[in-house]
């Protein structure tokens, strides 16, 4: 069995060499196990030159010139020759026991797509509130915040057969994120077992604050997908639909709030956060209806 990590890179360049580093010192603790390392860099610019590998027959560099990280991991797919793809964030780093914890649960389970828990690089603190569950389950559809793109493992012939990620979504693309929560919903459909590992460990960054308008690009990004799975799968419509309400809801009622009583607890950024969150789901759930729905209906009848 091969595993084929696929890291997508921009310009992080000493986030990527750590990066690589962190992947190398895993190999090291399971000698025994068969990786490649997939590095494709977006953008059109060839940083190979500057990164420091150890094993350097197991790392492969490939530049493409369209942006987007969906773009480079799809990319870096069909680059792979590994049996399982292991996606990680160019400025992520995985633990030493990446490999080892992730073939003892290979060997015991019925899934063969994994999400691990992400912790902050800085101080190991939970990502999101979602990672202090320390309980190893199969995901529903109502657990997709698990479901993280720099923390996934999926069989490679599973990723290719649902479709890839689609390049619509994600960095660098139309809508600038929610790629994997679209990859987690299409597997959840098509019957996939989705097991996260708490003891699957990776470290990633985390922003203290987020500008508004990066909020509303996320946001966005969320209503647009949305709005794609309430049409792709009919028999959930109404879930994703409570999906979309409920952070609409939440986002006006923060919102609401901080009109009424600006002196709360929360700052300035907060309340413009919230409110970019409102704007920004809803404008992107109706965009994607209109362009990706109505325009091409108009099409077909001329």
């Amino acid at each position: 069995m091969k595993y084929s990590f696929v890291v997508p890179c921009t310009d992080r360049i000493s986030d990527l060499q750590s990066c690589i580093v962190s992947i190398e010192k895993a190999h090291k603790y399971v000698k025994s196990i068969e990786i490649e390392i997939v590095v494709v860099f977006n953008g059109g610019v060839d940083g190979s030159q500057h990164i420091k590998t150890e094993f350097s027959e197991l790392v492969f560099f490939h530049t493409i010139k369209e942006m987007g990280a969906s773009k480079a991991r799809n990319y870096g797919c069909q680059k792979s020759t590994g049996d399982y793809l292991i996606f990680v964030d160019d400025d992520a780093v995985i633990k030493y026991d990446f490999l080892a914890i992730l073939l003892t649960h290979l060997s015991d389970s019925l899934a063969q797509v994994f999400c691990g828990k992400i912790l902050n690089i800085l101080d190991q603190t939970p990502y999101t509130d979602v990672f202090r569950d320390n309980n190893k389950k199969y995901l529903k559809r109502m657990d997709y915040y698990y479901f993280m793109a720099s923390a996934v493992v999926i069989k490679k012939e599973i990723f290719e057969k649902i479709g890839l990620f689609d390049e619509k979504f994600g960095p660098g693309a139309q809508y600038f994120t929610a790629e994997e929560s679209d990859l987690f919903f299409r597997l959840i459909q098509s019957g996939e077992k989705i097991l996260y590992l708490p003891d699957l460990v990776v470290f990633h960054p985390v922003l203290i604050e987020t500008a508004p308008n990066k909020v509303f690009r996320y946001a966005y990004a969320s209503g647009a997908m949305f709005a794609k799975q309430i049409f792709s799968d009919k028999a959930y419509s109404i879930v994703y639909l409570f999906f979309f309400s409920r952070t609409v809801l939440k986002s006006f009622i923060r919102s609401l709030q901080n009109i009424i009583s600006p002196k709360s607890l929360m700052n300035k950024n907060k309340r413009f956060q919230y409110a970019a969150v409102f704007r920004g789901i809803i404008k992107g759930f109706i965009e994607y209806i209109h362009n990706e729905k109505i325009k091409p209906m108009f099409k077909e009848k001329r």
